[in-house]
């Protein structure tokens, strides 16, 4: 469902990156291609409990959130199998654990107090998870954790969220002048964050608010404060383009079809070498800077030999 969501943004500036582009080829053929419209509105969600786990994706040490003057960040180090991870809160030169145990943390939000040493009170998500076959991962639970320093303490992450069938995802975070928090979540029942979409979910999904007292350490209130996970005009809507972008996405389409059809010897001069690679490139845009011609040699492959594989290497890069 989710690849059928694209940015008006995004469908048009690939578009235009590509359509732009003078073209040293002859004309693609006049073939009348015609971009649909989606045929499958997004009229609800689903629940997704796998995902590919990809540690080298996330790199060595990734760092999931830094203050205000860059001073202070918070940072992941790899730990207890893959795509888990101990939190560290690091500034000045020193470091602080906060997790006891390795988990797969990963959406951050925190606030701090000005000043060295300062209050601080950071939130992310405890996502426990298990391999269930080759890279994919599936995901047992997701609890929000936080961890705090008050008056030069540190607190170890402690669960405030800690749901069985459903998952809550941090939006932003505010410490308060009497040391109390306001965490604001979303309440997730497809257990995916970056599912923007409102239809189809139960009325329990939304935005909600936990007030929190830290030096108390109790929970004050946890309440929905919006039947939404994002507000009605920000959500992911299908790509309907305009008659504009039409017109140009179809011209990008007979583009690629025509490079496609390209035969080995591009040139045409009897011969398959470096020249057809380059007329190839060329035809994508090359010329025009939408491809990095230094990325590439007229032997693609590497293999001694510039031949038609290297023809067809370069032709798929579009």
């Amino acid at each position: 469902m989710r690849d059928r969501m694209l940015s008006r943004g995004a469908a048009l500036g690939l578009a235009l990156a590509l359509a732009a582009c003078e073209q040293s080829m002859p004309a693609p053929p006049d073939t009348d291609f015609q971009v649909r419209p989606l045929e499958d509105p997004i009229t609800a969600v689903e629940r997704q409990t796998t995902f590919t786990c990809n540690p080298a994706g996330m790199g060595a040490e990734p760092v999931v959130w830094r203050s205000d003057d860059g001073d202070a960040r918070l940072v992941l180090e790899a730990a207890g199998g893959p795509c888990n991870y101990h939190v560290f809160y690091e500034s000045g030169g020193a470091r602080q654990q906060l997790s006891d145990s390795p988990s797969g943390y990963l959406l951050t939000v925190a606030a701090a107090r000005p000043g060295p040493g300062g209050d601080v009170v950071a939130c992310i998500t405890d996502i426990d998870h298990a391999p269930s076959g080759g890279s994919q991962h599936e995901i047992d639970g997701v609890s929000l954790a936080c961890a705090w320093r008050l008056d030069g303490a540190w607190t170890t992450l402690t669960r405030l969220v800690s749901p069985d069938d459903w998952a809550p995802w941090p939006r932003e975070i505010t410490l308060h002048p009497d040391d109390t928090i306001t965490v604001r979540y979303v309440h997730d029942f497809t257990f995916q964050f970056m599912n923007l979409s409102n239809d189809g979910r139960p009325p329990e999904d939304g935005l909600y608010e936990l007030r929190y007292d830290l030096r108390a350490a109790a929970e004050l209130s946890d309440e929905q404060v919006s039947p939404d996970v994002v507000s009605r005009g920000d959500e992911m809507q299908d790509f309907v383009p305009t008659e504009d972008e039409r017109a140009d996405f179809d011209d990008v389409v007979r583009r690629r079809f025509h490079n496609a059809a390209l035969p080995e010897d591009a040139d045409l001069d009897g011969d398959v070498d470096a020249a057809d690679v380059d007329v190839v490139m060329r035809h994508l845009g090359a010329s025009d800077g939408e491809i990095d011609v230094g990325r590439y040699r007229p032997d693609v492959d590497a293999d001694g030999d510039v031949d038609a594989a290297d023809v067809e290497r370069v032709r798929d890069a579009l």
